[in-house]
């Protein structure tokens, strides 16, 4: 067949240039059977949950073909070995595409070529030729590298159609989330003044009361319960807004020695030893003051609850020369979280806590994430936790000097 091998190499490369099944159905066919000399052609896609093609093409007699049924795919699975080509007298399958009357289906050829698997999807792409036909062997070793092409080809244009699928989908829940933390962003804002106004009131008249009763006591729950909601929208604000931080040259020692004076009375009075271990060396990094003081001020809250009376918790720093990043550790032998837990927890609202708010670690984790750093949580149920904070340097309009880097 002139050409024929001209005719494989172009349509292998315009397989890989197309960009949906169809096209790359139009092409097999279109292309291939009349240079392959045949009278008929039929491809047919099918994926696994479905019982219909999802992608048809005909040239030639095939047309005629299109409403009648299809070969069975286990008959023509049975006669296939892979993507090897199958050559088949019409009158050794019970059906097929091209079922003429018994005096051509006697002399007719169909020439076979399986697409695809069976778990996702599969197909083939029949020729039907109205006399015996004999492909040489080069010809059925082309048509068998083809069909690996057409198979690969498929495959790559599934799979692009499956993401951008999940893209627009992700892309409307992100723009549905937007617009809900907009609004909820708005009524927190609005609830913040009808909550002072309470805390004010409740403050006012909490002085004015005997301090024995069950009026001081439900007044102080009033103020307690308000100051709860106050910092669950504080949070929740500090989420949504995800403003640029501000960043001074500053050390990550002095932020924690600052955090560490602030919570010194609290860890006293829940009679839990704060350990220290800072490195002198470390190195003065581009940081959000505010931001990191309150990631900090949050992980020491959060492994003071976790651990009992006369437990521990214990702060080190390091200059981790290999990773050029500082690296702070909080370490408790508290109650630990349990393993179906873990993968949870920095998941906004996820909290175990009877009266957590699930925003601290996810803010926090944002806040690390602004310094391009990254945290990690290890921990096992009655050994304690362990958060690992990375902050690499050289973050900011210009590097910092890196004592001993």
């Amino acid at each position: 067949m002139p050409g024929l091998e001209q005719t494989f190499r172009e349509v292998i490369r315009q397989l890989h240039a197309s960009k949906t099944a169809d096209e790359i159905a139009a092409l097999l066919v279109e292309r291939l059977a009349p240079a392959l000399g045949a009278g008929g052609a039929l491809l047919q896609l099918f994926q696994a949950s479905r019982d219909a093609p999802v992608v048809t093409q005909a040239w030639g007699q095939g047309r005629d073909y299109l409403e009648k049924p299809w070969i069975e795919p286990e008959q023509l699975l049975a006669h296939a070995d892979g993507q090897q080509v199958v050559v088949l007298q019409q009158s050794s399958l019970d059906a097929g595409p091209f079922p003429g009357d018994q005096g051509s289906a006697a002399r007719a050829t169909l020439a076979y070529l399986p697409l695809g698997g069976k778990e996702d999807w599969w197909g083939f792409l029949v020729f039907w030729y109205d006399h015996v036909l004999a492909l040489e062997p080069t010809v059925l070793s082309d048509l068998e590298d083809l069909g690996q092409q057409a198979t690969c080809a498929l495959s790559k244009v599934w799979l692009i159609a499956r993401q951008k699928e999940e893209f627009d989908r992700l892309a409307q829940q992100t723009e549905r989330l937007t617009a809900l933390g907009r609004l909820a962003a708005g009524v927190a804002h609005e609830l913040n003044n009808p909550l002072a106004s309470i805390l004010l009131y409740s403050s006012n008249l909490l002085k004015k009361v005997p301090a024995e009763g069950s009026l001081h006591q439900g007044l102080a729950t009033i103020i307690q319960e308000t100051k709860r909601c106050k910092n669950l929208i504080q949070e929740f604000l500090e989420l949504a807004r995800r403003q640029e931080p501000k960043k001074i040259v500053s050390n990550l020692n002095a932020i924690l020695a600052k955090v560490t004076r602030l919570l010194e009375n609290e860890f006293r009075r829940r009679a839990v030893r704060l350990q220290q271990s800072l490195a002198p060396d470390l190195p003065d990094l581009w940081l959000d003051l505010g931001q990191m003081q309150q990631v900090f001020v949050h992980l020491l809250l959060n492994a003071l609850e976790a651990v009992p009376p006369q437990g521990t918790v214990e702060i080190t720093s390091r200059w981790d020369r290999d990773r050029q990043a500082v690296v702070i550790a909080i370490t408790d032998n508290g109650s630990g979280i349990p393993p179906e837990h873990l993968d949870r927890i920095f998941e906004p609202f996820f909290s175990t806590k009877p009266r957590g708010t699930g925003l601290g670690l996810s803010v926090s984790r944002d806040f690390i994430h602004d310094h391009q750093g990254d945290i990690h949580v290890e921990s096992r149920p009655g050994q304690g936790t362990c958060v690992t904070i990375i902050i690499p340097t050289g973050v900011g309009p210009a590097r910092p000097d890196a004592t001993g880097a």
